[in-house]
């Protein structure tokens, strides 16, 4: 018979492969082959489980008198994580004290969910109860403030992150410059990839496409932007020749980056059909 730890072991493959009902099968065939699990058994299982299950299996773990640590608390906090469950991920916090890794997915939940207020209160108690906050803590919250178009608390917290000698990288920076785009704020957009460029934070693609999209009225930069971004050698997507289209100011400008975002192999979505018909309507040629 398999021992617990070769059980384990199929148990976190079968997490690492999404493969939940194999997990749980794996686990249910310790009590039948009376191999005691463990609170490593079950929290290799609930990471792969949905935030419903993942309770469930929590309350099963009391019935079979197996202690839930912290690493069973995280992978249950991280479920919700994955589904917005940001009220379910508080409530586990409520009932066994994290760490840095809980707080920070109960933060990324918030940010799923698009609840900045709450994503700015739980960096707030990390601090009142001196639970390191590191850059994943401020950057989880930094994107929830763009899920939330709060381009000001946003720029609020790189402030503090900096200040405390923490790195926002290419993920902190793109979500506050998205920020700003959303709050219709272009040139702060601009001055944040600046900012980030003299700290040789590197960017990527998307980076571009949310300055693109907050220069959609200043077409000229738009295009300065689309240079700059080939000059880089990056990768051009659906949503930079979208942006793109969206801050053209005549229709054969737009029905370029048409073309060539076929010639790139990209197929146009909506957005980019919507863009080329209204672009049409306002420069294109009439016909009566």
């Amino acid at each position: 018979l398999a021992d617990a730890v070769a059980i384990n072991s199929a148990i976190n493959a079968a997490d690492k492969s999404h493969r939940w009902e194999l997990a749980l099968l794996l686990l249910r065939s310790m009590s039948g082959a009376n191999t005691r699990s463990d609170a490593y058994s079950f929290s290799s299982a609930i990471g792969c489980l949905t935030w419903k299950f993942a309770f469930a299996l929590l309350s099963n773990m009391q019935t079979r008198e197996v202690n839930a640590n912290l690493v069973c608390l995280n992978a249950a906090i991280s479920a919700c994580e994955k589904h917005g469950a940001w009220m379910e991920a508080l409530d586990l916090l409520v009932r066994q004290f994290g760490d840095t890794t809980s707080f920070n997915t109960a933060i990324s939940a918030c940010s799923r969910a698009r609840n900045w207020p709450m994503a700015i209160a739980i960096l707030r108690v990390m601090a009142r109860d001196n639970i390191a906050q590191d850059a994943i803590s401020f950057r989880a919250a930094i994107s929830a403030c763009e899920g939330g178009n709060c381009w000001k608390e946003a720029l609020n917290l790189l402030s503090e992150m900096e200040s405390r000698q923490l790195r926002p990288e290419t993920t902190g920076y793109n979500a506050a410059i998205s920020a700003c785009e959303k709050g219709s704020q272009w040139e702060l957009a601009l001055g944040l990839s600046a900012r980030a460029q003299q700290q040789a934070v590197s960017l990527d693609v998307i980076t571009f496409n949310a300055k693109i999209a907050a220069c959609r009225s200043t077409w000229r930069t738009t295009q300065r932007l689309l240079s700059e971004l080939c000059l880089q050698l990056l990768q051009l997507d659906e949503i930079t020749y979208n942006s793109a289209i969206c801050a053209q100011g005549h229709w054969r400008s737009a029905v370029t980056y048409l073309s060539e975002m076929a010639n790139s192999g990209l197929w146009p979505d909506v957005i980019t059909c919507n863009s080329i018909l209204q672009t049409m309507q306002i420069s294109g040629p009439k016909w009566h």
